[in-house]
């Protein structure tokens, strides 16, 4: 596909658009975190199961919308000689910025919940250290609550750690025929993709029912069995 036009612009088109959804979801389940836990008696009457659909709606059309564009001529630079499908290679790089600002504020969005949500979970884990007659009951709401949160942070650190390499390099446009530096650039972009097969990992190994979900999605032996070693 590197050597066919609309192989090359069709394959970067399907690798964009769900990066992009991938973290536009990522920012909104960081922003509804931090609502739920802000406002944990008004989030209920606004974040219905019809507005998480809709949200959901309009990521896939925003980013289809968007990442469209890169197969109109004025807007692909893709040759024969280009060697590679890296987005920031075959389109033009005022209609690139575009699309990594948008990734970019995806991720500010993320970070900036993130900080929140671990901040205020900070602070609702010292109030309840210090109520003495906390019941069994709250006290295992408390400790979900935490490891949720702790879920998240990860999901989030991790993100950061895969797609950050790749958003710093693809910032400058290197014209160095240089093997090297397109060896780095196809390592960073291969390395920011690992990011969607570490998450299912993360929410199995965190959570008895991701976990259980993956065992019979896999058809491993031995799903109904206890497994709390592995919490």
């Amino acid at each position: 596909y590197i050597n066919e036009r609309y192989l090359c612009t069709a394959r970067t088109f399907i690798v964009v658009v769900l990066l992009g959804v991938s973290i536009f979801h990522l920012a909104v389940i960081s922003l509804l975190r931090f609502i739920t836990i802000q406002w944990p008696m008004q989030q209920a009457r606004f974040l219905t199961s019809f507005t998480l659909k809709v949200i959901a709606v309009i990521m896939w059309i925003h980013m289809t919308f968007m990442c469209f564009f890169m197969f109109l001529d004025k807007f692909n630079t893709w040759t024969p000689d280009t060697g590679s499908c890296l987005i920031y290679k075959i389109i033009v790089p005022g209609y690139y910025k575009i699309l990594q600002w948008h990734i970019i504020l995806f991720m500010f969005v993320c970070l900036i919940s993130s900080i929140m949500i671990g901040y205020i979970a900070w602070k609702q884990s010292k109030k309840i250290a210090q109520v003495v007659g906390l019941s069994d009951a709250n006290k295992e709401k408390a400790k979900m609550e935490k490891k949720y949160t702790k879920t998240l942070l990860l999901i989030v650190g991790l993100f950061f750690l895969t797609y950050l390499p790749f958003t710093i390099f693809s910032s400058f446009r290197f014209d160095i025929d240089s093997v090297w530096l397109q060896s780095f650039g196809l390592f960073v972009s291969i390395f920011g993709l690992c990011n969607s097969a570490m998450n299912p990992w993360v929410y199995a190994l965190r959570h008895q029912t991701f976990r259980h979900a993956m065992l019979r999605a896999l058809k491993c032996p031995g799903t109904t069995t206890n497994d709390s070693n592995l919490n």
